[in-house]
């Protein structure tokens, strides 16, 4: 998804982000077959926990390119039914995606 359709898709106002980052900026987004509760830490490190119904597994934020571009691994799986497995994450600033990440995710398999 770009910044914009990542932001329709939370119901969030795009005003809220750094414009080039989302405009240009293309998030891979795990969406789950139902929401699920998900435990893991928050950016400072310290416990975050919550309900997802999708989970952000890459990006590719041309805009800061000091961001290693974990977007592009995903592309060929585009659409397809996948299982990961990572070590979740939920960001403590307003940048997207507003669930939680996994951007080490590795895939399990493919269905």
């Amino acid at each position: 998804m770009t910044g914009e359709e990542l932001c329709a898709y939370e119901d969030k106002p795009v005003e809220l982000f750094y414009e080039d980052a989302a405009s240009d900026t293309t998030y891979v987004i795990l969406v789950l077959d139902e929401t699920t509760h998900v435990v893991g830490e928050r950016a400072d490190g310290s416990p975050g926990e919550g309900d997802a119904d999708h989970i952000g597994i890459g990006r590719d934020i041309p805009a800061f390119d000091f961001v290693d571009d974990s977007a592009s691994f995903w592309r060929d799986y585009d659409g397809q039914r996948v299982c990961v497995a990572g070590n979740p994450w939920f960001q403590t600033d307003v940048s997207l995606p507003y669930a939680p990440r996994m951007y080490d995710a590795q895939l399990l398999y493919v269905e």
